[in-house]
């Protein structure tokens, strides 16, 4: 009778405690189920829907019936692991389970699938830009256009992809569907027979999609990689060493010299590099390939689409202003992706059209739309192109008026009005203040994203930072990635901490030099960056007990690509130093 008493007083105290849960939460609701009362909660993220029941049993049940404190349940395989729970529940004081603890490790274990979710996503984003030129659409990075390359034209496609590894929603231009069409594309064997629980790549079925197009076009197979500028195991001069780099239309490359050289070397060193991806130069070891073309093999046209800037221009021009200088002895071409005349040429060879597009194709009413809406393009164009170039309040000066920073956008304007894919040049130390930098960057990025051209540029710090990819040269090696990329290569992830010291003794900075952290001063005897070797915590608490009073603050945070420079400064120095 006593352990009858004790059970109900141990259920009704479960009870209480699940009311106090779902009192302060909108996502749980009490149930009751093998004799005992429980929560349950809707498992909802998007991609995945199922629901999670918790079951508590008393201490009375343990004991008697060989029952487990805890019963956790859910129909469907989840990367939530409640087995830690399960084998250590949680208890309050009175030594009866503890709901709201239990909730509390559930909520972080859904936090932590979401979580997994998102990289798995965001692998996918990844895969995606390794190829693909391609942007957010509504700011939803799981929602993109990628757009498509082949000779003379382009074709794009949306992806919605938030649900994955469920199937993906896709969406075709119109220019697309004229090659193949979107309900064929659905019947690929592998979206026929996805599989959620190895779904192929989005990036793969993109690929799959671009063999067809090179199929039905009768297209050679190396415009496969039309996407992509790709260097292999380059060596250009003394300095540019096992260089590798893949960059696809409408990217920015950052390079970045950190060496003990002066100067002048440095520049014949990236003048060589890019001369030998303009294919003017055969002074490299290695690989390129423009655009699926080896750069041996580049023809004048391609050549002429590839720009080392600045170039000379003659007295003429100089003496133009800027808004006749542009397009001056050049022959406007329209803005890129180019019209659908080329497409169409292509579709018909392929035998891709009825007799009723062709006859309009070629008809008088059709050329004459044509020709109009040609005419329109190009009174858009100069204007646009002046805007973007952030030359429009200047463009009734004459060209040998503007200042340096507007004669380096005068010659990308021209540039673009030339078609080109790649343009290549090097700003100098001093040539941009830091909100010029920002200027400057923001117009590469809207360039870029209008005329689908990659850009290469050696640049100081400021600017190299904010590029899609980044090439850093220093005496012993060449590294390329994101800043992200690049950061991950420190210690601790590239988490660093700043100290600001209060009149420390020199016993003291002795000893704060004695943690396993490199540390470099930025002010004598004030300020301190460390790059821990160790976990960052256990470092702080070294430092305050180091210090103590003469701490005056401290800061942990990311390390920036000016901070991974130094590491890897002092680390080659330190190797110098071990090799001697």
């Amino acid at each position: 009778m006593n352990n009858i008493n004790t059970r109900k007083q141990e259920i009704e105290t479960i009870r209480e405690k699940i009311n106090e849960v779902i009192r302060y939460s909108e996502n749980y609701w009490m149930i009751y189920k093998k004799d005992t009362f429980g929560l349950a909660t809707i498992l909802n993220l998007d991609y995945k829907k199922s629901y999670i029941e918790i079951l508590f049993f008393p201490n009375t049940d343990v004991l008697e019936k060989g029952a487990t404190i805890l019963e956790i349940y859910t129909p469907i395989e989840t990367q939530v692991d409640f087995n830690d729970i399960l084998i250590d529940p949680d208890f309050d004081d009175d030594d009866i389970i503890s709901p709201s603890k239990i909730v509390k490790r559930i909520d972080k274990l859904i936090t932590e699938e979401f979580q997994f979710h998102l990289s798995n996503l965001d692998y996918e984003v990844e895969l995606i830009d390794k190829k693909f030129e391609n942007y957010p659409i509504n700011n939803n990075p799981y929602y993109r256009t990628v757009i498509l390359y082949f000779p003379g034209f382009s074709t794009e496609l949306e992806v919605d992809f938030e649900k994955y590894p469920l199937k993906p929603l896709f969406y075709f231009s119109k220019r697309l569907s004229k090659i193949i069409k979107l309900e064929e594309f659905l019947e690929f064997e592998e979206l026929q027979q996805w599989d959620d629980h190895a779904a192929p790549h989005i990036a793969d079925l993109i690929d799959h999609l671009i063999d067809v197009i090179l199929k039905r076009l009768k297209l050679v197979d190396y415009f496969k990689n039309y996407q992509i500028l790709l260097l292999e195991n380059i060596k250009a001069g003394d300095l540019i060493q096992h260089l590798s780099l893949v960059a696809h239309r409408g990217q920015s490359v950052g390079i970045l010299f950190n060496t003990s050289n002066p100067e002048f070397i440095e520049k014949v060193n990236i003048v060589t590099l890019f001369n030998s991806i303009a294919g003017t130069s055969q002074k490299f070891s290695g690989t390129i390939k423009i655009f699926g073309k080896f750069a041996q093999l580049l023809t004048k046209e391609d050549q002429a689409k590839i720009f080392v800037l600045p170039k000379p221009i003659d007295s003429k021009i100089a003496q133009l202003k800027v808004k006749n200088a542009i397009t001056y002895n050049l022959e406007l071409s329209l803005e890129k992706p180019l019209d659908d005349e080329e497409l169409q040429a292509r579709l018909i060879e392929a035998g891709l059209t009825t007799i009723i597009d062709e006859l309009i194709s070629q008809g008088a009413v059709w050329k004459v739309i044509t020709y109009f809406k040609k005419i329109m393009q190009k009174r858009n164009f100069l204007s646009n192109l002046l805007k973007l170039t952030a030359l429009n309040y200047k463009k009734n000066k004459k060209v040998d008026e503007l200042k340096p920073i507007d004669f380096l956008r005068f010659s990308i304007a021209r540039a673009l009005v030339q078609k080109a894919d790649i343009i290549m040049f090097s700003i100098p130390e001093g040539l941009f203040d830091r909100l010029q930098f920002k200027e400057f960057k923001n117009e590469i990025d809207n360039i870029k994203k209008e005329f689908h051209t990659i850009f290469l540029i050696e640049a100081p710090e400021e600017f190299v930072e904010q590029c899609d990819k980044i090439i850093t040269i220093t005496d012993k090696k060449v590294d390329v990635g994101r800043v992200e990329d690049l950061i991950t290569q420190i210690p601790q992830q590239g988490e660093i901490i700043t100290i600001e010291l209060n009149y420390p003794t020199t016993d003291t900075l002795k000893q704060l030099f004695s943690v396993q952290a490199i540390i470099i001063e930025e002010r004598h005897n004030e300020k301190y960056k460390m790059f821990p070797k160790i976990d960052s915590k256990t470092i702080i608490k070294q430092i305050i007990h180091i210090l103590g009073p003469e701490l005056l603050n401290f800061e942990r945070k990311k390390a920036n690509l000016n901070d991974y420079i130094k590491y890897f400064k002092i680390q080659q120095e330190q190797q110098k130093i071990n090799l001697t």
